[in-house]
Protein backbone atom coordinates (compact mmCIF):
# COMPACT_ATOMS: atom_id res chain seq x y z
CA UNK A 1 0.00 0.00 0.00
CA UNK A 2 2.93 2.34 0.58
CA UNK A 3 3.54 2.78 -3.15
CA UNK A 4 -0.16 3.46 -3.79
CA UNK A 5 -0.11 6.09 -1.04
CA UNK A 6 2.90 7.81 -2.61
CA UNK A 7 1.43 7.87 -6.12
CA UNK A 8 -1.80 9.32 -4.72
CA UNK A 9 0.12 11.97 -2.74
CA UNK A 10 2.22 12.91 -5.78
CA UNK A 11 -0.81 13.44 -8.01
CA UNK A 12 -2.69 15.42 -5.36
CA UNK A 13 0.30 17.62 -4.48
CA UNK A 14 0.77 18.47 -8.16
CA UNK A 15 -2.41 20.57 -7.84
CA UNK A 16 -0.78 22.73 -5.15
CA UNK A 17 -0.07 25.64 -7.49
CA UNK A 18 -3.61 25.49 -8.87
CA UNK A 19 -5.11 25.64 -5.37
CA UNK A 20 -2.89 28.58 -4.36
CA UNK A 21 -3.82 30.50 -7.51
CA UNK A 22 -7.52 29.88 -6.85
CA UNK A 23 -7.31 30.90 -3.18
CA UNK A 24 -5.12 33.96 -3.87
CA UNK A 25 -8.03 35.67 -5.60
CA UNK A 26 -9.51 36.21 -2.11
CA UNK A 27 -6.57 36.21 0.34
CA UNK A 28 -2.80 36.54 0.23
CA UNK A 29 -0.15 33.90 0.87
CA UNK A 30 0.02 34.64 4.62
CA UNK A 31 -3.55 33.44 5.09
CA UNK A 32 -3.01 30.54 2.69
CA UNK A 33 -0.03 29.24 4.70
CA UNK A 34 -1.92 29.54 7.99
CA UNK A 35 -5.06 27.85 6.66
CA UNK A 36 -3.04 24.98 5.26
CA UNK A 37 -1.70 24.16 8.72
CA UNK A 38 -4.90 24.98 10.62
CA UNK A 39 -7.24 22.90 8.45
CA UNK A 40 -4.64 20.11 8.33
CA UNK A 41 -4.49 20.06 12.14
CA UNK A 42 -8.30 20.01 12.39
CA UNK A 43 -8.43 17.05 10.00
CA UNK A 44 -5.86 15.13 12.04
CA UNK A 45 -7.83 15.77 15.26
CA UNK A 46 -10.99 14.44 13.59
CA UNK A 47 -9.06 11.47 12.20
CA UNK A 48 -7.72 10.52 15.62
CA UNK A 49 -11.13 11.04 17.24
CA UNK A 50 -12.98 8.89 14.70
CA UNK A 51 -10.42 6.12 15.10
CA UNK A 52 -10.74 6.50 18.88
CA UNK A 53 -7.02 7.07 19.19
CA UNK A 54 -5.63 9.27 21.92
CA UNK A 55 -4.63 12.77 20.88
CA UNK A 56 -1.07 13.20 22.10
CA UNK A 57 0.56 16.52 21.36
CA UNK A 58 4.27 16.23 21.93
CA UNK A 59 6.75 19.07 21.80
CA UNK A 60 10.10 17.35 21.36
CA UNK A 61 12.76 19.47 19.73
CA UNK A 62 12.36 17.71 16.33
CA UNK A 63 8.68 18.78 16.38
CA UNK A 64 9.75 22.43 16.53
CA UNK A 65 12.41 21.79 13.90
CA UNK A 66 9.90 20.16 11.58
CA UNK A 67 7.30 22.90 12.16
CA UNK A 68 9.83 25.68 11.50
CA UNK A 69 11.10 23.96 8.35
CA UNK A 70 7.58 23.39 7.03
CA UNK A 71 6.71 27.04 7.70
CA UNK A 72 9.76 28.06 5.68
CA UNK A 73 8.70 25.64 2.94
CA UNK A 74 5.08 26.83 2.70
CA UNK A 75 5.46 30.56 3.33
CA UNK A 76 8.12 31.01 0.65
CA UNK A 77 6.45 28.66 -1.83
CA UNK A 78 2.96 30.15 -1.40
CA UNK A 79 4.29 33.70 -1.83
CA UNK A 80 5.97 32.75 -5.10
CA UNK A 81 2.94 30.83 -6.36
CA UNK A 82 0.64 33.74 -5.55
CA UNK A 83 2.82 36.22 -7.44
CA UNK A 84 4.25 33.97 -10.17
CA UNK A 85 3.31 30.96 -12.26
CA UNK A 86 1.34 28.06 -10.82
CA UNK A 87 4.08 25.62 -11.84
CA UNK A 88 6.89 27.65 -10.25
CA UNK A 89 7.16 25.27 -7.32
CA UNK A 90 8.73 22.64 -9.58
CA UNK A 91 11.99 24.27 -8.44
CA UNK A 92 11.38 23.03 -4.90
CA UNK A 93 11.80 19.34 -5.73
CA UNK A 94 15.41 19.46 -7.09
CA UNK A 95 16.52 21.66 -4.18
CA UNK A 96 14.88 19.21 -1.77
CA UNK A 97 16.72 16.36 -3.49
CA UNK A 98 20.10 18.07 -3.10
CA UNK A 99 19.39 19.03 0.53
CA UNK A 100 18.26 15.48 1.36
CA UNK A 101 21.47 14.04 -0.06
CA UNK A 102 23.54 16.55 1.92
CA UNK A 103 21.71 15.59 5.13
CA UNK A 104 22.26 11.91 4.38
CA UNK A 105 25.99 12.48 3.88
CA UNK A 106 26.73 14.86 6.76
CA UNK A 107 24.19 13.72 9.38
CA UNK A 108 23.73 10.01 8.70
CA UNK A 109 27.23 9.44 7.24
CA UNK A 110 25.76 7.72 4.19
CA UNK A 111 28.16 7.36 1.29
CA UNK A 112 27.58 9.41 -1.86
CA UNK A 113 28.60 7.48 -4.98
CA UNK A 114 29.90 9.26 -8.12
CA UNK A 115 26.53 8.51 -9.74
CA UNK A 116 24.66 10.29 -6.95
CA UNK A 117 27.03 13.26 -7.08
CA UNK A 118 26.50 13.49 -10.85
CA UNK A 119 22.75 13.32 -10.24
CA UNK A 120 22.97 16.23 -7.80
CA UNK A 121 24.80 18.33 -10.40
CA UNK A 122 22.08 17.49 -12.94
CA UNK A 123 19.40 18.53 -10.46
CA UNK A 124 21.23 21.83 -9.91
CA UNK A 125 21.60 22.26 -13.68
CA UNK A 126 17.86 21.74 -14.05
CA UNK A 127 17.21 24.50 -11.49
CA UNK A 128 19.50 26.90 -13.38
CA UNK A 129 17.94 26.11 -16.77
CA UNK A 130 14.39 26.57 -15.45
CA UNK A 131 15.31 29.76 -13.59
CA UNK A 132 17.07 31.40 -16.54
CA UNK A 133 14.36 30.24 -18.97
CA UNK A 134 16.49 31.08 -22.01
CA UNK A 135 17.55 34.51 -20.76
CA UNK A 136 21.20 35.60 -20.51
CA UNK A 137 22.76 35.44 -17.07
CA UNK A 138 22.82 39.26 -16.94
CA UNK A 139 19.02 39.29 -16.99
CA UNK A 140 18.84 37.01 -13.96
CA UNK A 141 17.97 39.51 -11.29
CA UNK A 142 15.12 41.34 -9.63
CA UNK A 143 11.97 39.26 -9.34
CA UNK A 144 13.46 36.20 -11.09
CA UNK A 145 16.33 36.08 -8.61
CA UNK A 146 13.98 36.65 -5.66
CA UNK A 147 11.68 33.79 -6.68
CA UNK A 148 14.62 31.44 -7.22
CA UNK A 149 16.11 32.25 -3.80
CA UNK A 150 12.72 31.76 -2.14
CA UNK A 151 12.16 28.44 -3.90
CA UNK A 152 15.63 27.30 -2.79
CA UNK A 153 14.70 28.17 0.81
CA UNK A 154 11.41 26.33 0.31
CA UNK A 155 13.22 23.19 -0.86
CA UNK A 156 15.59 23.33 2.11
CA UNK A 157 12.58 23.66 4.42
CA UNK A 158 10.83 20.69 2.81
CA UNK A 159 13.94 18.55 3.26
CA UNK A 160 14.28 19.64 6.89
CA UNK A 161 10.68 18.61 7.56
CA UNK A 162 11.33 15.13 6.17
CA UNK A 163 14.48 14.94 8.30
CA UNK A 164 12.43 15.82 11.41
CA UNK A 165 9.86 13.15 10.50
CA UNK A 166 12.63 10.59 10.26
CA UNK A 167 13.85 11.56 13.74
CA UNK A 168 10.36 11.15 15.19
CA UNK A 169 8.94 8.17 13.30
CA UNK A 170 10.04 5.69 16.00
CA UNK A 171 8.89 7.88 18.89
CA UNK A 172 5.41 8.94 17.76
CA UNK A 173 2.60 7.57 15.64
CA UNK A 174 2.15 9.22 12.23
CA UNK A 175 -1.04 11.14 13.05
CA UNK A 176 0.12 12.64 16.35
CA UNK A 177 3.55 13.43 14.92
CA UNK A 178 2.06 15.49 12.08
CA UNK A 179 -0.60 16.98 14.37
CA UNK A 180 2.09 18.22 16.76
CA UNK A 181 4.07 19.79 13.91
CA UNK A 182 0.99 21.30 12.25
CA UNK A 183 -0.20 22.80 15.56
CA UNK A 184 3.13 24.54 16.17
CA UNK A 185 3.28 25.64 12.52
CA UNK A 186 -0.27 27.05 12.67
CA UNK A 187 0.74 29.21 15.64
CA UNK A 188 3.89 30.41 13.84
CA UNK A 189 2.06 31.30 10.62
CA UNK A 190 -0.76 33.02 12.53
CA UNK A 191 1.65 35.54 14.10
CA UNK A 192 2.30 37.65 10.95
CA UNK A 193 -1.38 37.78 9.89
CA UNK A 194 -2.19 41.08 11.73
CA UNK A 195 0.73 42.80 9.98
CA UNK A 196 0.92 41.13 6.56
CA UNK A 197 -2.33 39.21 6.10
CA UNK A 198 -4.49 40.79 3.42
CA UNK A 199 -7.98 40.00 2.17
CA UNK A 200 -8.38 41.15 -1.42
CA UNK A 201 -12.12 40.64 -1.91
CA UNK A 202 -15.23 39.53 -0.09
CA UNK A 203 -16.12 35.90 0.39
CA UNK A 204 -15.70 33.80 -2.75
CA UNK A 205 -16.78 30.18 -2.60
CA UNK A 206 -14.15 28.74 -5.04
CA UNK A 207 -11.33 30.48 -3.14
CA UNK A 208 -12.68 29.33 0.23
CA UNK A 209 -13.04 25.74 -0.99
CA UNK A 210 -9.46 25.89 -2.31
CA UNK A 211 -8.23 27.01 1.13
CA UNK A 212 -10.07 24.19 2.88
CA UNK A 213 -9.02 21.64 0.26
CA UNK A 214 -5.37 22.70 0.56
CA UNK A 215 -5.38 22.13 4.31
CA UNK A 216 -7.27 18.86 4.00
CA UNK A 217 -4.84 17.65 1.33
CA UNK A 218 -1.90 18.50 3.57
CA UNK A 219 -3.33 16.61 6.53
CA UNK A 220 -4.20 13.53 4.49
CA UNK A 221 -1.06 13.42 2.37
CA UNK A 222 1.51 13.89 5.11
CA UNK A 223 -0.24 11.19 7.09
CA UNK A 224 0.03 8.86 4.08
CA UNK A 225 3.69 9.75 3.47
CA UNK A 226 4.53 9.06 7.11
CA UNK A 227 2.85 5.65 6.77
CA UNK A 228 4.58 4.95 3.44
CA UNK A 229 8.12 5.60 4.68
CA UNK A 230 7.68 2.75 7.16
CA UNK A 231 7.69 0.21 4.30
CA UNK A 232 8.98 2.02 1.19
CA UNK A 233 12.72 2.77 0.78
CA UNK A 234 13.46 6.47 1.14
CA UNK A 235 15.00 6.67 -2.35
CA UNK A 236 11.71 5.46 -3.82
CA UNK A 237 9.78 8.04 -1.78
CA UNK A 238 11.74 10.85 -3.44
CA UNK A 239 11.61 9.19 -6.86
CA UNK A 240 7.85 8.65 -6.91
CA UNK A 241 7.09 12.13 -5.60
CA UNK A 242 9.14 13.66 -8.44
CA UNK A 243 6.21 13.03 -10.80
CA UNK A 244 4.65 16.16 -9.31
CA UNK A 245 7.04 18.17 -11.52
CA UNK A 246 5.67 17.26 -15.00
CA UNK A 247 2.11 17.18 -13.65
CA UNK A 248 2.43 20.71 -12.24
CA UNK A 249 3.58 21.92 -15.65
CA UNK A 250 0.61 20.19 -17.27
CA UNK A 251 -1.95 21.80 -14.92
CA UNK A 252 -0.40 25.24 -15.52
CA UNK A 253 -0.91 24.82 -19.25
CA UNK A 254 -4.42 23.37 -19.02
CA UNK A 255 -5.93 25.61 -16.34
CA UNK A 256 -4.13 28.94 -16.78
CA UNK A 257 -2.60 28.76 -20.30
CA UNK A 258 0.73 29.66 -18.71
CA UNK A 259 3.74 29.94 -21.05
CA UNK A 260 5.76 26.78 -20.56
CA UNK A 261 8.81 27.22 -22.77
CA UNK A 262 11.17 24.64 -24.24
CA UNK A 263 13.76 25.79 -21.69
CA UNK A 264 11.45 24.96 -18.77
CA UNK A 265 10.62 21.56 -20.27
CA UNK A 266 14.32 20.89 -20.95
CA UNK A 267 15.28 21.89 -17.40
CA UNK A 268 12.57 19.61 -16.05
CA UNK A 269 13.91 16.68 -18.09
CA UNK A 270 17.46 17.36 -16.83
CA UNK A 271 16.15 17.43 -13.26
CA UNK A 272 14.23 14.16 -13.67
CA UNK A 273 17.35 12.46 -15.06
CA UNK A 274 19.25 13.78 -12.04
CA UNK A 275 16.56 12.42 -9.71
CA UNK A 276 16.88 9.00 -11.33
CA UNK A 277 20.66 9.10 -10.93
CA UNK A 278 20.40 10.06 -7.25
CA UNK A 279 17.60 7.76 -6.17
CA UNK A 280 17.48 4.74 -8.45
CA UNK A 281 19.38 1.79 -7.02
CA UNK A 282 21.20 -0.42 -9.46
CA UNK A 283 21.00 -4.20 -9.03
CA UNK A 284 23.97 -5.68 -7.24
CA UNK A 285 26.37 -7.68 -9.34
CA UNK A 286 26.28 -11.39 -8.67
CA UNK A 287 29.57 -12.74 -7.44
CA UNK A 288 30.72 -15.99 -8.95
CA UNK A 289 32.87 -18.41 -7.05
Amino acid sequence: MGYIYLFFVSVVFSFGGTLVKTASVMVNSTYISFMRFFVGAVFLVLFLTLRKNKIQLRFYWPVFLGAACKCLNYMTENYCLENGFSFGNILVRPVQCVAALALSYFIFSEKASPRKIAGVFLCCAGVVIISLNGQPLSAFGGENLLFTVLYILSGIGASGFTFAQKLLIDRMDSANMNLSMFTVAAVITALPIPATGEIYTGFQLPAFLALVAFGLVSGVCFLLVAEAIKTVPLFMVELIQSITVPLSLLWGILFYSEPVTAWIIGGTVVFLIGMLAVNLKLPAKNKTT
